[in-house]
């Protein structure tokens, strides 16, 4: 593990639901009575550094369960699909790089994806785009969702 990373986001994750700042996408994520979480704004704390990339938005920890829930609030559109796995390479690759803080969770093998859809499901599921994002190797681990309960 790198030891860098497990301190820094030791730092950066904040308690409950608080590192969701926007009201509308906390509102997406349920949480259970008597479990413990933490939780980080990935997009805000990259935007200087990585100020043209495509940023995932939130991770949740359930302590109390060892759940990992990565989080993009992302319109459901056909161009929405490439915009969100354009967020989810970015994603993945920083948590492959051992200078990223999320490196921490390289070697956990239970992390989750989730794609909440603001407003309302638009995407066709006809569409060649959605599609390739549930049958696509690297991005059917992607769940396109409402809301999620953590």
């Amino acid at each position: 593990m790198n030891q860098r990373a497990a301190t820094i986001l030791t730092d950066l994750l904040q308690p409950g639901l608080t590192g969701i700042p926007v009201n509308a996408d906390r509102q997406k994520v349920h949480i259970q009575q008597h479990q413990e979480y933490q939780s980080f704004f990935i997009d805000e704390y990259y935007r200087v550094q990585y100020p043209n990339d495509n940023r995932w938005d939130y991770v949740v920890h359930n302590n109390t369960q060892n759940r990992y829930v990565f989080i993009e609030v992302h319109p459901a559109t056909t161009t929405g699909v490439t915009e969100v796995c354009r967020k989810y390479n970015w994603l993945r690759d920083m948590i492959t790089v051992r200078i990223s803080e999320l490196n921490w969770y390289n070697n956990i093998r239970t992390l989750e994806y989730y794609w909440l859809w603001t407003d309302n499901n638009k995407l066709n599921k006809n569409a060649p785009q959605y599609k390739s994002l549930k049958t696509h190797h690297d991005y059917r681990n992607i769940k396109l969702r409402k809301d999620v309960s953590i």
